[in-house]
């Protein structure tokens, strides 16, 4: 059986922001001022809900150690070496999408892609 890792909080920084965004949609004097602050909610919104690799690794990484995976076992796992693994969870070597995924199968989770309109 697999779980999802799945990033869907926002910092207190990334919800005061939204929430000051919504303050002025309710102040708007126009509809079309409404509407295009509405439009800067969602955008902004989407962008702090979005995942980046490090996010990505960061939670890979916490998944490995909750397991107590040493990352000598995941490498011989993953067919890598220790010290590469280090480097990739530390951000100092940028994974290939391909690697992320064999990581995720390892600790038996997987990762999901969404595509959306932008």
């Amino acid at each position: 059986m697999t779980h999802e890792i799945q990033k869907t909080n926002i910092s207190p920084e990334g919800a005061e922001e939204l929430y000051a965004l919504y303050e002025k949609i309710k102040e708007a004097d126009t509809l079309e001022q409404a509407q295009e602050l509405i439009d800067k909610f969602v955008r902004r919104k989407r962008e702090l809900e979005t995942m980046t690799y490090q996010d990505l690794i960061q939670d890979l990484a916490r998944e490995r150690q909750r397991q107590q995976v040493s990352q000598r076992e995941l490498a011989v796992s993953l067919q890598t070496k220790q010290p590469n693994l280090a480097r990739m969870e530390r951000g100092h070597q940028p994974p290939k999408i391909d690697t992320l995924q064999r990581y995720a199968e390892a600790l038996g989770k997987r990762i999901t892609w969404i595509l959306e309109d932008a």
